[in-house]
């Protein structure tokens, strides 16, 4: 409850639940994602995030909106190895993404922060809260409940953006080679936008699932995705 904000925000990220739906996609070069986390540190899937938050500053500037920190749920896996229980097993983490900043050296250092304090504070603090508490309700509380927590998502976030890890060996199905992998994060009821990272040997895949209605221009999101990756590489490695 603490985690909730009073009323949505004006959001371009939040808008009303449309049949519509636009899906992009777009590879990344891990060899460059590792070089940045390599250079100033944080994991992966910090770097990740940071160079998202960049991508949506180029983008919502080129639509004319105002430039923000939209506010991202992260899905966080408790599954620990070996364990063999059924279940999702999820928590969740909020992360302000720096949209908002031009120098590309502080969204990375903005992101890696956040996700440490998150990290500090434990899965069950927050936002992760709620699937934990999922887990420990009986099953008719959590069917009267949960819908209605699913339609107040915008007062908690602006976006979901979620990270899915392949294993880095080749997989293959039937004997054919898979090359490429684009995970779909599914769109709460309010928000527009999904994004879902996969990494699968030398490469990131991106799914970014959209409500077409209220985000037409999609595919310029991926772009300017790719553009910011270089022009990150370029600036925080030179």
């Amino acid at each position: 409850l603490r985690s909730a904000r009073p009323t949505p925000p004006a959001s371009p990220l939040l808008a009303p639940t449309s049949a519509d739906r636009r899906l992009s996609t777009v590879m990344l070069d891990m060899a460059d994602v590792r070089r940045i986390r390599r250079t100033h540190g944080g994991t992966t899937n910090d770097v990740l995030l940071a160079v998202l938050s960049g991508a949506l500053r180029e983008w919502l500037l080129a639509r004319g909106d105002r430039a923000f920190a939209p506010r991202a749920l992260i899905p966080v896996s408790q599954r620990g190895r070996g364990r063999g229980a059924a279940g999702n097993q999820l928590s969740g983490y909020l992360c302000d993404l720096p949209a908002d900043e031009h120098d590309p050296v502080r969204p990375v250092a903005s992101v890696r922060r956040q996700m440490d304090e998150n990290k500090e504070a434990g899965p069950g603090r927050g936002s992760g809260a709620l699937p934990v508490l999922a887990d420990r309700v009986p099953a008719a509380v959590h069917r009267l409940v949960m819908p209605v927590v699913g339609q107040c998502a915008p007062l908690l976030c602006d976006t979901v953006v979620t990270s899915v890890p392949l294993p880095s060996v080749p997989l293959f199905f039937d004997g054919a080679a898979l090359c490429e992998v684009y995970p779909v994060v599914p769109l709460a009821p309010g928000h527009a936008l999904g994004v879902a990272f996969s990494t699968y040997r030398d490469t990131v895949h991106v799914g970014l699932h959209a409500n077409g209605t209220a985000l037409p221009d999609i595919d310029l999101l991926a772009e300017a995705l790719t553009g910011t990756l270089v022009g990150y590489l370029n600036e925080l490695c030179a």
